[in-house]
């Protein structure tokens, strides 16, 4: 089987910044970064609830993250966030850490 596709059904993602629709670009034990779908209302020191959704059937979970936006910047016409996670709730370590461990890896 073609590792990529393989990856790519594993990393079906949903996430949410304070309620809004987002695509998670990137995302570690330290920090995330994230593209609005809409018109950015963020800016510099800004907290943030980040709330991102597994699908993974091995492994279904949802992330609750709390932390602040770091910088904003420009990416063809588009805004990316880039925010610290100063804590993060889940109801299963393990299948968050797999989470992560998958984005580290191959975030795409």
């Amino acid at each position: 089987m073609d590792r990529r596709r393989t990856t790519r059904r594993m990393m079906n993602v949903t996430a949410l910044a304070n309620g809004r629709t987002v695509r998670l670009l990137d995302m570690s034990r330290g920090g995330a970064r994230f593209r609005p779908d809409s018109a950015p209302d963020l800016a510099v020191g800004d907290s943030v609830e980040l709330d991102v959704a597994t699908r993974d059937a091995l492994h279904p979970t949802i992330l609750h993250c709390m932390g602040q936006v770091l910088r904003t910047e420009q990416h063809a016409g588009q805004t990316v966030c880039a925010m610290n996670l100063r804590s993060i709730h889940l109801d299963d370590p393990a299948a968050a850490l797999a989470v992560l461990s998958r984005f580290q890896s191959n975030p795409n």
